[in-house]
């Protein structure tokens, strides 16, 4: 089924607007965000709230069509947004040495993230989808089925929710549309943000 997926990562200026604190420890030096930083160290209970709290303000606000609300992309809606029609192993084919265009890796990021959008986007027009911070999605994670099913969401349970996409202290392998990575519902590490999508 259709979606909206922001074309960025949801960055501190964002959620703490939203929010009201900022979680992340990566900031200017002074205590203060950096503008367009990706947010941080926020758990997959703090990204469902925002998502929450995004949704509420834009039905007061008028910025939402009725019957739309904000959440996390499940992990299949993120993979295919992340491949943008690719097959290969990244959305810009197998190239290990082409990363470093599209993402900021333990290569290139003095381990630290980076503002978004600062490298190149994949076929859809969305960036970071390789490198930056990790992603949290909506699924609880399960080892993959096999089944050839149609916009699957996922376990009802488990002990942990699925992270996609690499970030700045990953490596290529890592970094692969097809990676997976499960962490509990709690975790917060500086190392994993979150996107959003919009959906009816």
């Amino acid at each position: 089924e259709g979606f909206w997926m922001g074309q960025h990562l949801v960055t501190q200026e964002t959620y703490t607007s939203v929010m009201g604190l900022n979680p992340s420890h990566i900031d200017d030096g002074e205590g203060f965000f950096r503008e367009n930083l990706p947010v941080n160290n926020v758990s997959w209970l703090d990204a469902v709230s925002f998502c929450k709290a995004m949704t509420n303000l834009g039905k007061r606000h008028d910025h939402l069509p009725k019957g739309y609300e904000y959440r996390l992309p499940s992990e299949v809606e993120w993979e295919y947004a992340c491949r943008a029609g690719s097959t290969a192993a990244c959305c810009f084919g197998s190239d290990e040495t082409q990363l470093e265009d599209y993402a900021w890796t333990f290569w290139n990021s003095n381990e630290t993230t980076h503002r978004v959008g600062s490298k190149e986007s994949n076929a859809w027009g969305l960036h970071d989808m390789h490198g930056n911070v990790r992603e949290w999605c909506s699924d609880w994670y399960l080892p993959h089925s096999g089944d050839n099913l149609v916009d699957p969401l996922g376990a009802e349970s488990g002990s942990g929710h699925i992270t996609k996409g690499g970030s700045f202290l990953a490596e290529y392998e890592q970094c692969r549309s097809a990676h997976r990575h499960m962490n509990p519902t709690s975790y917060e590490h500086n190392s994993i943000g979150f996107r959003i999508v919009r959906y009816d």
